[in-house]
């Protein structure tokens, strides 16, 4: 027996409610019109949008029909591939459980990317097994709290010479979710808007009027295309991997585009 809401318009349910022996649920007027399915073991969506979703085992989401993932032991993403079964990257893992290596395959994204940590934060980034850094961060007092994203351009030792790297800043709303990332003179190199749970847009441009974040911005969901800056950092401070297009909250993964969680969870909690 399952209870089936049907949502008002601001997302409450409203005052009646029907208890019917159906897979059935609906969202109304929430601005997701197609039908969605509970799965009764574990409550994991197995139809959204016109796509099948499957699991594993565990509750880990392995196919959401557009990608593939594959999940270690421990409920860590390791694989996420196309629907037609191409490998896109591939991710490693320390012993601390942080998220130490992403490789990609050619064609489907960025560069191999290293991550140095300093607790759970990233504060540097080395591309394709290089020995000097690509970029590197500085943050505030809290943990999801970016300040600065320093930028090796040229290629050498350093990511804050004057003549071969870019400092751009973070600005962050009160819930610490990345609104714009600019240069030293105020300039907007990307900015972004977000849905309440999370689902989030990339304004590539402002628009006839100038203006940044109104109605005339061109604007497409993060990943389509990928931040021209290769920020990873957007809603609440947390990681964007354009690869999986998952978000990455440390031991959970959350899909940006449906702001549903993925991962069962790993191991020991993160923070």
């Amino acid at each position: 027996m399952r209870e089936v809401y049907q949502f008002a318009d601001m997302g409450f349910p409203e005052q009646d409610r029907e208890s019917v022996d159906s897979t059935e649920w609906y969202r109304g007027n929430c601005g997701i019109s197609a039908l969605m399915c509970v799965n009764i073991t574990f409550n994991g969506y197995v139809f959204v949008v016109g796509a099948a979703q499957t699991y594993d085992d565990s509750g880990n989401l392995t196919n959401d029909g557009t990608r593939k993932y594959k999940w270690d032991a421990f409920n860590r993403l390791r694989e996420a591939r196309t629907e037609n079964d191409a490998l896109i990257a591939t991710y490693l893992y320390d012993a601390a459980n942080r998220h130490a290596r992403k490789d990609c395959e050619s064609g489907y994204g960025g560069p191999d990317v290293e991550y140095c940590y300093d607790g759970w934060q990233i504060v540097e980034e080395r591309d394709n097994g290089a020995s000097n850094p690509t970029r590197q961060f500085v943050y505030g007092a809290y943990i999801d709290e970016p300040l600065a994203l320093d930028w090796n351009t040229d290629g050498d030792a350093s990511c804050v010479d004057p003549d071969g790297s870019l400092r751009l800043f973070y600005c962050q709303n009160p819930i610490y979710s990345v609104y714009a990332l600019t240069g030293p003179d105020a300039t907007i190199y990307d900015a972004y808007e977000y849905d309440p749970y999370g689902k989030h847009w990339l304004l590539s441009d402002p628009g006839w009027d100038g203006a940044w974040f109104t109605d005339d911005d061109a604007r497409a969901p993060l990943g389509e295309p990928a931040s021209g800056m290769r920020n990873p950092y957007t809603f609440t401070g947390r990681e964007f991997d354009g690869e999986s297009g998952l978000c990455y909250f440390r031991n959970r993964l959350s899909q940006a585009t449906l702001t549903i969680q993925e991962a069962a969870g790993a191991g020991l909690g993160s923070e």
